[in-house]
């Protein structure tokens, strides 16, 4: 009999939470980006795309939450490195009290996450093409990690460069 309740307790508490980071899965879509190559999946049952950016480099996708998912390219204009544009994109997010938590450095690509030193984690991958920088980055409150660990999983899996990029 107590396994019969616990069993209901279980199922009325999945039900109650449909958008949990279990039922995420199911219910993503892609974005393409033509002008630089490059696509992303995102949780469309968590973030809302805000519209493609007028020039065509990327899209902003935000959460109830105030998690926010960038997804972008640019061109390597100052003629930087990837460690170098990676440096200046680690600075703005970490501010003078945050820290990197993990990094990884691979050829053509480079991965970083950590905290602003505040309330907000952030999870960053950017990819080094010809003379391009193509990006993603995301933040989120350090209450909803167990939510998003699943996803920041799940975006550094799909995140690709495609073939068509100017």
């Amino acid at each position: 009999m107590r396994a019969l309740l616990l069993l209901a307790a279980l199922a009325l508490s999945t039900a109650a939470h449909p958008a949990s980071a279990a039922a995420l899965p199911d219910r993503w879509k892609t974005y393409i980006n033509v002008r630089y190559g490059f696509a992303i999946c995102y949780p469309s049952g968590l973030f809302e795309a805000q519209g493609e950016a007028d020039n065509g480099d990327g899209q902003v996708f935000k959460a109830r939450d105030g998690a926010e998912l960038r997804a972008f390219g640019t061109n390597n204009v100052l003629d930087r490195s990837l460690a170098a544009e990676f440096a200046a994109q680690v600075r703005s997010f970490i501010g003078r009290n945050g820290k990197i938590t993990y990094r990884v450095t691979r050829p053509g690509w480079e991965v970083v996450s950590g905290t602003n030193g505040g309330s907000r984690l952030f999870y960053a991958k950017t990819f080094a093409r010809n003379d391009q920088f193509i990006t993603f980055q995301l933040t989120y409150s350090k209450a909803a990690t167990q939510r998003y660990r699943p996803v920041v999983d799940r975006l550094a899996q799909c995140f690709r460069l495609t073939q068509g990029h100017s």
